[in-house]
């Protein structure tokens, strides 16, 4: 057989990998080796002393030009080669008569030596990297940037096929300017499902940090068919993702891996420019690489306003790339949780769109799905990181919180207020003033003595109650919370002594729980127990729990070790990992803080969650945190920080909504009429009804400011109405949002969407951040501009009907201007829709005995269909349980039927009204399961039916002529 080109059987239709085995060249004879040396010597001697001679030339200039103050550092080459010093800790990797790295670095690839943007010339040549001031943004252009990477890199040894798929082994044999080279690296490669494809890239022979969440196991059933074919080089390292029709989807051809300890760096030639995803932070929906962008992740206690594009609370690295040719989508998902940076690079001459990783921890754990819809994209992800939580019926209603209610006196009053006016009202939540000095797990009983009465008044009236919880405990001796907390060793620890790291928060110096251990779970359950049976609870809050920190690391600082001093950093806010935050040294039972920190707050939440299942048997909660990881929504919802009441934060709430529909976290909301600052009458009730069509709804502020609640004094008897409007049509709405959630839950689909998800062909839509879906029936065009009576709206190609009333709008795809009076709210339901609704009470508890209604618009052929998803609104995994109706409807020649896929919660549900919208006939007679209903016509196109309420457990037929 030929050693040159050992073909490797490959299963199905894989493309092959060539293995070679290369054969060494012959080596010349010692004779001739001894005449070439003797006749090169001579030769030799005069290079060297040529080489010195220019050498002491150069470095007599120099210094000549430093007497003179005419080294301004744009010539950076000279300077650095000679003060070049290995033991800097920044290129001590070079080998000696290598490549030698050089600052002939084009701007797409510089990178940030001093993510601070605080850096002088002298601090950057003294880090080893180069200095060239360039006119411009330092964020966008760094003038301090590391040397270009001229090693060779990986190359490939041997490849095998295994039960899952593939494996390959690189090795590099010279090294990058980064310290501590993996040297020997290995790809696995993972053929999960159909549309799933899974690869690790990691060190061969050396164990490294691995996420901690759950993930389908590796199985040996790969699939028979796939959307896609993978290719994997023989020579550089180099991998290739395509569909079969050879669309890429991850690409590595033409760049260089690198893999050291703690920098970490791929880069993936991109199909598309037209880029969502890649969170948390303040920005656009779209990441528009022809333009360019650089973000990075890592946990942080960082208020959005002002902070466009900075690392937020969250860490969540998967993207959704559209094809504008095809419409088609794809998604990458890379599970790892170190600090990281992501940047968009525009196409140019002589390289396509590409998005390049660097991490400085951990392994690269890739997922890629082929979709080929947006909404497969998220379902495929979703059944990587787990689908979301299903949250209780009341958590869908209005809660309400400030920052400030400051007694007991104070929040009986805005409940009061609340019932005076009918308003519905489901959770009255607490900020932190409720606690004893901001001790978690305590509450004043001075200011807030009555606060287990307000609690069970809250509960006699249908009503439930929320309070904050934050991650930092207060280390003062005589604090049982601490004291227990001490002795059960649950804090997470210095990096060189056994106490726990003290940081400050709210209540002064603190500790902090570390919740991946199961003693801390134990810990936390006992105390949300005792605290329960004093203020039944019917929910969490998670916050401050990125982990924040008022001090930079610790109150004794931070180690000077590599973890605390890494390498390289990110360009986060701060241009430190610990500042906000803990030191990165410090210790948990399963790690360093270093590779955990991103996933604190997700394991709060989940130790939050468990705790409430435990107090709660049996019933459904409300967690929201603040700090969330892939996975998270597993667990619990979330809201969007804090925001601030202005005109430009509630049209960023849009796009923060969606962006975590596709994390996997639809029971999101933000600060409705802003957190921080003073809001209006006119932005409240604007922010109020774009808030009806978040899936979480809650209306909060900060103290010293006044009361924002929509009863309160500061408003006018119109806003209120307005407002007043706006929550009834959420309530009204509730059966179609829970129907949403239900099939969230079940089937990982999104609740909230951009309209490109609906009509992903429609390259007009690509930028849409402006309005919002619900499912793939209702859109809602907000108004989101001061002193705005009118919207301009895009609206796809297909027939629309104004919820309000009735009026059609036939579209071929384009813009229109749209009524939109204080009290309006454009709202418009898709033609082919059946939408579930209820009369509004002010709670869940009574409008959830009253009785149901369809609204139904009908597409061009007089049809249309819809569903209904209903259980008791509490019971843990009811649908998991089988305790739950699912029910369809659909409109076929002038009938109405319905069937159910499920009936397994018995209950009252009774219909009594259809709304009949976009008909192309008169209708002058209707019958409901033969008996007759009144039919009212209401607009042109429009009709009422009514009728004594059936029963919607049974067959219903209603026909009309």
């Amino acid at each position: 057989m030929d050693k040159k080109s050992l073909l490797l059987a490959m299963c199905e239709d894989d493309v092959p990998i060539i293995l070679t085995d290369y054969e060494p060249e012959a080596k010349p004879s010692s004779n001739t080796t001894k005449a070439k040396a003797k006749k090169g010597k001579s030769v030799f001697y005069k290079i060297l002393s040529l080489t010195l001679s220019l050498l002491c030339l150069a470095v007599s200039t120099y210094l000549f030009l430093l007497c003179l103050g005419m080294v301004r550092g744009t010539s950076p080459d000279i300077i650095v080669k000679i003060f070049y010093n290995p033991s800097d800790g920044i290129t001590n990797s070079t080998k000696a008569f290598g490549p030698t790295p050089s600052c002939g670095v084009s701007t797409s690839n510089k990178v940030d030596c001093m993510p601070s943007g605080k850096a002088t010339q002298q601090e950057c040549l003294a880090k080893g990297c180069c200095w060239v001031p360039v006119d411009g943004d330092v964020k966008d252009t760094p003038w301090c940037f590391y040397k270009s990477d001229t090693s060779e890199g990986y190359k490939f040894t041997e490849a095998h096929v295994t039960h899952a798929g593939y494996e390959a082994l690189y090795s590099r044999a010279d090294n990058s300017i980064w310290p501590e080279d993996v040297m020997d690296i290995q790809m696995d490669i993972y053929e999960e499902t159909s549309s799933r494809l899974h690869f690790k890239i990691f060190d061969q022979k050396n164990h490294r940090y691995e996420v901690p969440i759950d993930t389908p196991p590796i199985t040996p059933n790969r699939p028979t068919a796939k959307d896609y074919l993978v290719k994997f080089s023989r020579d550089v390292f180099g991998i290739t993702v395509t569909r079969p029709d050879g669309s890429v989807l991850f690409d590595t051809t033409g760049t260089k891996l690198t893999f050291a300890d703690q920098y970490i760096e791929i880069t993936t030639n991109l199909p598309t420019n037209y880029i969502y995803g890649l969170g948390e932070h303040r920005d656009r929906l779209l990441h528009d690489v022809s333009k360019g962008f650089s973000m990075s992740t890592w946990a942080r206690d960082q208020p959005p306003p002002g902070c466009v594009n900075c690392n937020l609370y969250g860490q969540h690295p998967f993207f959704i790339g559209l094809e504008e040719k095809t419409g088609n989508a794809y998604g990458v998902f890379l599970l790892n949780s170190n600090a990281m940076e992501i940047k968009g690079t525009p196409a140019s001459n002589n390289q396509p769109a590409q998005l390049t990783y660097r991490t400085i921890g951990g392994i690269l754990d890739f997922y890629v799905f082929t979709g080929p819809s947006p909404a497969a994209v998220v379902q495929q992800y979703l059944e990587v990181v787990g689908l979301p939580y299903m949250p209780p019926y009341w958590g869908l209603g209005f809660h309400l919180c400030r920052w400030g209610y400051n007694s007991d006196d104070h929040m009986k009053s805005v409940i009061k207020r609340m019932r005076d006016y009918g308003f519905p009202y489901d959770t009255q939540w607490n900020d932190i003033d409720y606690m004893n000095k901001f001790y978690d797990w305590t509450y004043d009983k001075d200011k807030y003595a009555d606060l287990p009465s307000i609690v069970k008044d809250l509960h006699d009236n249908g009503q439930h109650y929320i309070m904050i919880v934050d991650c930092g405990i207060a280390n003062v001796t005589g604090y049982d919370v601490y004291d227990e907390g001490l002795k059960e060793g649950v804090f997470i620890q210095h990096a060189d002594k056994d106490e726990p790291i003290i940081g400050k928060v709210w209540p002064g110096y603190t500790a902090y729980p570390d919740f991946f251990k199961n003693s801390t779970k134990k810990w936390w359950l006992k105390l949300a127990q005792q605290y329960h049976q004093s203020v039944p609870f019917d929910g969490a809050w998670t916050d401050m729990n990125e982990p924040s920190n008022f001090v930079v690391g610790s109150t004794e600082g931070c180690t000077t070790n590599k973890y605390d001093n890494p390498p390289f950093t990110p360009s986060i806010v701060g241009g430190s990992l610990s500042q906000k935050t803990l030191c990165p040294s410090a210790r948990h039972g399963s790690d360093l803080h270093y590779n955990l920190h991103s996933l604190y707050g997700h394991s709060e939440l989940m130790a939050t969650q468990m705790a409430l299942h435990q107090i709660r048997p049996e019933k459904r909660t409300v967690v929201i945190s603040r700090s969330t990881f892939p996975s998270s929504g597993r667990y619990a919802g979330h809201w969007t920080g804090d925001n601030a009441a202005t005109w430009d934060d509630i049209k960023y709430s849009i796009p923060g909504i969606l962006n975590f529909q596709f994390f996997g976290i639809p029971f999101v909301g933000a600060d409705v009429c802003g957190f921080m600052g003073e809001t209006t009458g006119e932005l409240c009730v604007r922010w109020m009804q774009l808030g009806a069509f978040y899936p979480f709804m809650r209306n909060h502020n900060t103290e010293g400011t006044p009361d924002q609640d929509p009863a309160a004094d500061m408003f006018s008897d119109v806003e209120k109405k307005a407002m007043l409007s706006a929550l009834r049509l959420r309530y009204t709405l509730l059966p179609h949002l829970y129907t949403l959630l239900a099939s969230a839950h079940v089937n990982g689909t999104t609740v909230a969407r951009p309209l490109w998800f609906e009509y992903p062909m429609d390259q007009s839509l690509y930028g849409n951040d402006k309005q919002l879906m619900w499912g793939d029936s209702i859109m809602v065009a907000p108004v989101l501009d001061k002193g705005a009576t009118s919207v301009t709206a895009y609206f796809p190609a297909d027939t629309w009907v104004d919820y309000a009333t009735g009026d059609i709008i036939t579209s071929s795809g384009q813009t229109m201007t749209v009524n939109a009076a204080l009290d309006k709210i454009p709202v418009y339901v898709r033609a082919g829709g059946i939408i579930p609704l209820q009369s509004p009470d002010v709670t869940t508890t009574k409008s959830r005995l009253l009785p149901f209604a369809l609204y139904a618009v009908l597409d061009k052929t007089g049809q249309a269909c819809g569903s209904l998803y209903w259980d008791d609104g509490e019971t843990l995994d009811a649908a998991e349980k089988g305790y739950y109706n699912l029910l369809y409807f659909t409109i076929k020649d002038n009938k109405l039927t319905s069937s159910y896929d499920k009936m397994g919660y018995s209950t009252n549900m009774k219909l009594d009204t259809v709304f009949l919208n976009n008909v192309n006939q008169t209708i002058s007679a209707a019958t409901v399961n033969g008996a007759t209903a009144v039919v009212t016509k209401t607009n042109s196109n429009s009709y009422t039916l009514t009728f004594s309420m059936v029963d919607m457990s049974s067959p219903l037929t209603i026909t009309w002529t």
